[in-house]
């Protein structure tokens, strides 16, 4: 698990503080309002966290979603059963 950031709408004013300070580092929070912090791109610089002027910034544990497993390719030749459709 990774620690990362997220606002709290109910208590943020909306003054892109937060926004202002991660453009200049990961540019992980979208422009707003409401302003939300991508937990994929944010480094956890604490940045936006320290800027808040009214605290709306938690942290918090994320877990990224597992990579989707391959696909496995046939092993071997693949075999055909012959079956021929007509057209009716």
């Amino acid at each position: 698990m990774e620690q990362k950031f997220r606002v709290i709408p109910k208590v943020c004013n909306e003054c892109g503080v937060c926004y202002k300070v991660c453009l200049d580092i990961a540019q992980a929070i979208a422009e707003g309002p409401p302003y939300v912090i991508d937990p994929v791109l944010c480094t956890a610089c604490k940045e936006c966290y320290n800027q808040c002027p009214v605290q709306a910034i938690e942290e918090y544990e994320w877990e990224p979603e597992p990579p989707e497993p391959p696909v496995p390719e046939p092993a071997g030749p693949v075999l055909s059963l012959g079956i021929t459709l007509k057209d009716s």
